[in-house]
Formats: C-alpha cells, structure tokens, sequence
C-alpha cells in the first residue's frame, strides 16, 4: 500500500489527501488543497464540478457555503448557456439541476420561481431529462396555488411518456394534486360567488350584522 501511495502522480496526490480530509470533515483543510491543486483551472468543466460537489457538501455542516457552491454552478450554468460544453456533457444538466435545488430550500418565493425558471428553461427547450421534470414536479407540487398544481400534473404526464409509466408513489402523486386543485378552484369559485352575492344584494342590516 505505501508503494502503491509513492507511486500516485505528483497531480493526484493532492486530490488524495484531500478526500481523506473531507471524509474525515476536516472541511477547511480540503478545501486548501483542492483550490491549490485546482488553481488556474477552475474554468474547466470537470474541475468547476468538483469542487461545486465539494462545497455542496460542506453546505451540510456550513450554510454559508450555498455561496461558494454557487459560484461553480454559475460557472457550469454559463459554460452550458454559452455552448461551450460539448453536446452530451452531464455537467450542463447536473448544474442547472443543483442550481435549482439550492434556490427550492431558500422558502423564498422568488427563490422558488427562479427554481421553476431553470428547469422550465430546459423542459420547454426540449433539453429537459426525466430528472429535470422530476425535480419540477416536486417544486411545483409544493405549492398551493392551483396552477402549479396543474402544471405538476402536466410534468407528471410527461414523465409518465418518456419513461413509459410511473411509480406507484408518483401515480398517488397525480391523484393527490389533482384533488388539491379541484377543491382549491372550487373554493375560488364559491368565494367569488359569495362575493357577487353580497355586492349585488348590499350590505345587512346593522341588526344582522355580527362582530
């Protein structure tokens, strides 16, 4: 085993040690290595993966690395956008997906709607990957207006074309939020209709009227 540790190139043992430190949580000092090893190169591809896969999770034991991760996801994201990456290369979807995931967490709702623009981007450009509309899913059906509801259940569909048939956890899923919808317009309309009620026929009697 020490043989084999001597014999690894000069580049990769560096990167070694660096995982036996991140394995270990020793989260500040991998990520001195990595940005010693990786430094100049932070531009390609497969380095701005690994090092965004590194500070995603360390956001487990620090939230203030959401941003660190996102600077390399952003590096991906325009790489991807600009067609730097070569058709066919994971690393596009997988930032865009990680992206959209770091945005969903916030419970902002501007964060969310950024979210569902990522995803939508490559659903409507045709790029979209089973898990990006999976991931749609999943934001959309979170919400409780009726139609993120309805557009959840429109992804589901075609989840349900490109993969020939859904689990039965995401055919319960189809009911559930269909349900949602339902009672959530019908409960729309009998308010709107209680509204007309009440403005045509004017407002009660004091007498009638109850604090």
């Amino acid at each position: 085993l020490r043989e084999a540790f001597l014999a690894l190139d000069d580049e990769y043992l560096p990167l070694l040690t660096g995982k036996y430190y991140e394995l270990q949580s020793r989260w500040q000092e991998a990520e001195d290595i990595y940005l010693s090893a990786y430094a100049g190169r932070e531009d390609d591809p497969n380095v701005s993966r690994r090092l965004a896969e590194f500070y995603l999770q360390w956001i487990a034991a620090n939230e203030n690395n959401r941003g660190k991760a996102a600077v390399y996801l952003n590096k991906l994201l325009k790489a991807s956008y600009e067609g730097k990456l070569k058709e066919g290369d994971p690393n596009g979807p997988w930032a865009r997906r990680q992206a959209a995931k770091l945005l969903a967490v916030t419970g902002d709702r501007s964060d969310s709607i950024r979210a569902e623009q990522l995803l939508s981007a490559a659903v409507e450009g045709k790029t979209g990957t089973p898990e990006d509309f999976d991931q749609l899913v999943d934001l959309l059906s979170l919400r409780g207006d009726p139609v993120s509801r309805q557009r959840a259940i429109d992804a589901l569909r075609n989840v349900k074309e490109m993969r020939g048939g859904l689990t039965p956890e995401r055919e319960a899923l189809v009911g559930g939020v269909a349900y949602s919808a339902r009672v959530i317009f019908a409960a729309g309309a009998a308010m709107v209709a209680v509204f007309f009620t009440v403005a045509l026929s004017g407002p009660p009697p004091p007498q009638e009227m109850v604090v």
